[in-house]
C-alpha cells in the first residue's frame, strides 16, 4: 500500500540555520548525552525551520550537532506564517523537560497571546488549553504566575520550582490584600491617631524623636539573632528569608539601642525584652552595664505541650521562650509575687499577621505586671502591633517603631481598630 509524503526531510548546512534571540528556552542541559545518542543511532527527529531557515523547533538537537561539529542536519522546511511558527515552538518546548519554571510560564503566556491574535478576541484560556493539548488548570496557573513574574519579580527570588512559586504568589496576594485594608483604615480619624503612636523606620533613628524621661517601660520582642530562616520555615514563605536576623546585627543593634534608650526612660522604670535563651547572658551584662537591675533568672512564656524542633532525633521540641526583665530607681512590680512562667497558647497560624507574633493575652499580662494604667510604654520593634493593642486594652499609652513596611501597615490597621473600639467604649472587644 503506497503512503503519501506529507513533509520532506532534507539535509541543511548547520551554519545556515538561524536561531532568533527571543526564543523562550534559555537553559539547555544534557546536550552532551544527546550528542552521544545522535552519534550512535543518528538523528531520529529532524529539526523544523521556516522558508527563511529560521529555527522553529529542535534547538537542543541543533546544539548537539554544533557540539559534534557536524556539517549538516536533517531538517523539515515548513511554510507556515510567523504566528504559527512561534506557537509551534512554544508547544514543542512545553512538552520537553529542562524548561525552567520561569521559561515555562512565560511561554504559556506568549502562546495564549498568539492564539488570541490568531483566532479572535473571544479566545479563552480553555480554548488555548484544548488547542495546545495541555490541561486548562496549567494554562490558568501559568498565566497567573507569568503576570506576577513580570509585575513583581522580587517575590519569586530564590524560587527554584513552580510549586514554590505558587506558594510565594499566594502569600503575596494575601499580604497585598491585608496591606490595602490597613491603608484604608489609616485614612480614618483613628488611623491618624494610630500613626501618632506607630512610626515607620529604624528604631535606632526614631528614638531620637522621643522626649527625655518620657517612658515608663520598654517592652519589646525584637529579632533573636539566630538566623531565623535556618531554624523556622513557614509554608507561606516557602523558604524565603523571613527577615534579616543574624548574631552580629543583633549584638550591634541591641548595644546601640540600650545606649540610646538611657535618655528616654524615667528614673523609676522597667525593661522587658524577649530573646533566645543563648542570648540571656549577653542581655544581662548589657542591661546591667547601663544601670538596669536585672533578675539573674529569666521569665518564660510557656506555650503548653506544643513545640517545634528541626532535629527531632536529637533535640526535644522547644515549647517556651524567655524574656529578661529589669528595673531602675524605685520601680516596683504591679503584681508582686507572680510566677515567672506565663502560660498562653500560641497564635493560630491562620490568624498570624507576623511570623513570630505573640499572643495578645500574654502581652497584656506582662503589661499588667509592670505598668499602671496611664503609663507610657515603648516597643522598639513592634511587628504587627500586638503589644500596642495590649497597651490600649490596659489603658496605657504606647509608642511603637517598625522598620518593615508591611508589618508597619498591619500594626497601624490593628491599632486603628483598637482605638475605634476604645473610643466607642468597647475596650473589652479589642483583639
Amino acid at each position: 500500500m503506497p503512503y503519501n509524503t506529507v513533509e520532506r526531510v532534507v539535509e541543511v548546512p548547520v551554519k545556515d540555520i538561524i536561531v532568533d534571540d527571543d526564543r523562550f528556552r534559555k537553559t539547555f542541559v544534557g546536550i552532551e548525552s544527546l550528542a552521544e545518542s545522535i552519534k550512535a543511532v543518528g538523528l531520529m527527529n529532524p529539526i523544523i525551520v521556516n522558508e527563511d531557515m529560521r529555527l522553529i523547533a529542535g534547538e537542543r538537537r541543533l546544539k548537539a550537532h554544533i557540539l559534534m561539529e557536524l556539517p549538516t542536519i536533517k531538517t523539515i522546511i515548513r511554510t507556515h506564517d510567523q504566528v504559527r511558527h512561534r506557537a509551534l515552538e512554544i508547544i514543542e518546548n512545553l512538552d520537553r523537560e529542562n524548561f525552567t519554571w520561569e521559561e515555562e510560564v512565560l511561554a504559556t503566556q506568549e502562546l495564549h497571546k498568539l492564539m488570541g491574535a490568531e483566532y479572535g478576541t473571544d479566545w479563552s484560556q480553555a480554548k488555548t488549553a484544548k488547542k495546545a493539548g495541555i490541561a486548562e488548570g496549567k494554562v490558568s496557573g501559568d498565566l497567573n504566575l507569568a503576570k506576577a513574574l513580570k509585575e513583581n519579580p522580587d517575590i519569586f527570588t530564590g524560587a527554584t520550582d513552580k510549586k514554590t512559586a505558587f506558594k510565594r504568589l499566594k502569600t503575596f496576594k494575601i499580604e497585598e490584600a491585608r496591606n490595602e485594608i490597613a491603608l484604608r483604615k489609616a485614612k480614618t480619624t483613628e488611623g491618624l491617631q494610630a500613626k501618632n503612636l506607630i512610626f515607620h523606620g529604624n528604631c535606632l533613628d526614631l528614638i531620637s524623636n522621643l522626649p527625655d524621661k518620657s517612658i515608663d517601660a520598654i517592652i519589646s520582642d525584637p529579632f533573636y539573632g539566630l538566623n531565623i530562616s535556618d531554624v523556622k520555615k513557614t509554608d507561606d514563605k516557602a523558604g524565603q528569608d523571613i527577615y534579616e536576623d543574624n548574631k552580629e546585627l543583633y549584638s550591634k543593634t541591641m548595644l546601640e539601642f540600650v545606649m540610646k534608650s538611657q535618655r528616654v526612660v524615667r528614673d523609676d522604670s522597667w525593661v522587658v525584652i524577649f530573646g533566645a535563651i543563648e542570648n540571656f547572658q549577653f542581655l544581662y551584662n548589657l542591661l546591667t552595664r547601663y544601670g538596669w537591675n536585672c533578675d539573674h533568672m529569666p521569665g518564660f512564656w510557656y506555650r503548653g505541650n506544643v513545640g517545634q524542633t528541626n532535629d527531632p532525633n536529637h533535640r526535644f521540641a522547644r515549647c517556651y521562650e524567655m524574656f529578661i526583665y529589669g528595673y531602675r530607681g524605685d520601680a516596683v512590680l504591679k503584681k508582686p509575687g507572680s510566677s515567672l512562667v506565663l502560660q498562653y497558647s500560641g497564635v493560630n497560624p491562620a490568624e498570624k499577621l507576623h511570623e513570630v507574633q505573640k499572643p495578645l493575652e500574654l502581652m497584656e499580662d506582662l503589661i499588667e505586671r509592670f505598668c499602671l494604667p496611664g503609663s507610657t510604654i515603648l516597643v522598639f520593634m513592634c511587628g504587627s502591633g500586638t503589644t500596642i493593642v495590649a497597651a490600649i486594652r490596659r489603658a496605657c499609652k504606647c509608642y511603637g517603631f517598625e522598620l518593615d513596611e508591611y508589618n508597619y501597615n498591619q500594626a497601624v490597621g490593628r491599632v486603628t481598630e483598637a482605638l475605634k473600639l476604645k473610643n466607642a467604649g468597647q475596650a473589652e472587644l479589642i483583639r
